[in-house]
């Protein structure tokens, strides 16, 4: 977890208002790591041992794209809606304006037509409508919800209808699966959708895991036989501890690799007193995946360095993998991982110089 991200977590739990660092400590947030956000001048020392986020900046607004498929969205809704004919936001529309990931088997997916779906209607035909595409299905009303004043499939509807038009196998099945189990946790539990940690620190609780399995599988009840199958595979694998594609796509791998399963978002303490949170934990071993954007700042990646450090310090192997690793060569890091599992390094202790 990047500096940002810490800070971002800290101005959260502090609901603005200044802490200290004991305080701090409790919310995982340990001296070291303090010390390097008041460094890099993410949180501002307001009086003597007493700590404050300064405030965001105000969040961007919507890219024009998607302010102009919004637009042109809630045209068609209205048309329809005067023509007689109730429509929803669905399929990877719906996912995109979710923000729930996934990806395609072969690679990059191409740009999806705008997608409206509509109860079978006589007086309507499936297919383009100007800039839409029309599709015919029916729903439930627990499946339907509002996103920017729009009628749109639930998260976890639309998760599950993404999985099944682009996967063919649970690996890729699993990445939107645990992003809209993800967002459901945080619109049943009032959490901020884009807050990772919040939502990972609620899902550390095995009867919020409970909670998703018991309404993805009732979701999974009411869609059709086409394309089921790999989001049925997946089902069993769905985690919502897991916070990126990357994580989700790993884990469905590791699933098939003949390994015991990791403990994922796992918090590690070591012989400093220290907590880290890791990727993934399996006994000596942390498995980190890599994705483009997780160390973009210069204190990311020293924070990230120090940490690799005290980890292998402490006799633990830190292994690393990349998105183009882990979906064409898979074996090679479990391979790694295996040596590392049947390998211990042996603890010495040393601890990083922390102010350099």
């Amino acid at each position: 977890m990047s500096s940002y991200d810490t800070a971002a977590y800290l101005g959260r739990v502090s609901g603005g208002r200044p802490f200290s660092r004991a305080m701090a400590s409790s919310w995982q947030v340990s001296d070291d790591r303090m010390s390097t956000l008041i460094s890099a001048g993410l949180v501002h020392r307001v009086r003597g041992g007493w700590y404050v986020v300064p405030a965001p900046a105000e969040p961007a607004v919507a890219s024009s794209a998607e302010t102009d498929l919004i637009d042109l969205l809630r045209v068609e809704v209205d048309d329809l809606a005067r023509r007689g004919h109730a429509s929803l936001v669905a399929g990877r529309t719906a996912t995109d304006l979710w923000g729930v990931g996934y990806l395609g088997e072969r690679g990059p997916l191409p740009a999806s037509t705008p997608t409206l779906l509509c109860r079978p209607s006589p007086s309507l035909r499936p297919g383009r409508r100007g800039k839409v595409l029309i599709r015919f299905g029916d729903w439930q009303p627990e499946q339907v919800t509002e996103l920017h004043g729009l009628p749109i499939t639930t998260p976890l509807t639309s998760a599950i209808d993404v999985a099944r038009e682009v996967a063919r196998s649970a690996r890729f099945a699993l990445p939107p699966l645990v992003g809209g189990a993800r967002l459901h946790i945080a619109h049943s539990l009032g959490l901020d959708p884009a807050s990772a940690m919040d939502i990972t620190n609620v899902a550390q609780d095995p009867a919020v895991r409970s909670m998703v399995h018991a309404a993805l599988r009732r979701a999974v009840s009411f869609t059709t036989v086409r394309g089921v199958r790999p989001v049925r595979a997946a089902l069993p694998l769905v985690d919502p501890r897991l916070e990126t594609v990357l994580e989700s796509f790993s884990w469905a791998s590791w699933s098939q690799s003949g390994l015991v399963m990791p403990v994922p978002q796992q918090w590690i303490t070591t012989g400093s007193g220290t907590a880290y949170r890791v990727d993934f934990a399996l006994d000596n071993v942390i498995g980190e995946a890599d994705g483009k954007v997780k160390y973009q700042t210069p204190e990311a990646l020293w924070a990230e360095k120090t940490r690799q450090i005290e980890l292998e310090g402490d006799g633990f192997d830190v292994v690393r993998w990349t998105f183009p690793e882990m979906l064409s060569h898979p074996a090679d890091v479990f391979r790694r991982i295996r040596w590392a599992l049947e390998n211990p390094r042996k603890p010495t202790k040393f601890r990083p110089n922390r102010s350099a």
